[in-house]
């Protein structure tokens, strides 16, 4: 068993600042998953005359589509939402295309929580989002049981960004060397604020 607490998956929040525009899919969000994060390899040749292959990291930094799923109401007003929103950026009937334009600085925020769901510990933001992949909803006469009706949504978007409780961006690790400077410092620190008191004989 670890020794770190582990979070539950339950711990998330999300919250778009767009005039209440989707208010509908921010109430009924049931399932989100983080973007799959890849530092890509590039191939070098190894080995004895090159006939082997080895990896360094790439050149690039990628952040793949989120996926959401979507608790849908009777009135199917979150389909209605999701539909509406992705017309409104690529318009096929007319042609005219802004909204996307509009909110190009609008950013998608999911507040990741403690486990006594009180305290945001983490903010994933998404810059400039849009729903590139609607999956349709599965209606189905022959359910032995009723259940919820979800939709899954593709979600891509400009820019990713880690932040802390506070909103600022998380930095990069510190170097061993760092680290381990950081680590002597702390160790003389504690040792200075916590004297070892000497027993009473």
């Amino acid at each position: 068993m670890s020794i770190l607490n582990t979070s539950n998956p339950t711990n998330f929040l999300l919250f778009l600042p767009d005039a209440g525009l989707t208010e509908s899919i921010q109430m009924n969000i049931q399932v989100y998953k983080p973007p799959t994060i890849e530092i890509p390899g590039t191939d070098i040749p190894s080995g004895p005359f090159g006939k082997s292959r080895s990896h360094i990291p790439g050149t690039v930094f990628e952040y793949k589509p989120i996926t959401m799923s979507i608790l849908v109401d009777r009135d199917l007003n979150v389909w209605n939402d999701m539909y509406r929103w992705m017309l409104a950026i690529q318009n096929y009937k007319t042609m005219i295309n802004k909204s996307f334009e509009e909110t190009s600085q609008v950013s998608m925020y999911v507040h990741i929580l403690d486990n006594m769901k009180d305290n945001t510990i983490l903010i994933h933001e998404f810059v400039s989002p849009f729903p590139s992949l609607v999956y349709a909803p599965t209606f189905n006469h022959t359910a032995s049981t009723q259940y919820p009706l979800i939709m899954n949504v593709e979600f891509k978007y400009h820019t990713f960004n880690v932040l802390d409780s506070q909103g600022n961006n998380v930095g990069e690790r510190l170097t061993l060397q760092q680290a381990e400077k950081q680590n002597i410092e702390d160790i003389l620190y504690n040792i200075k604020e916590n004297p070892i008191k000497k027993p009473i004989k």
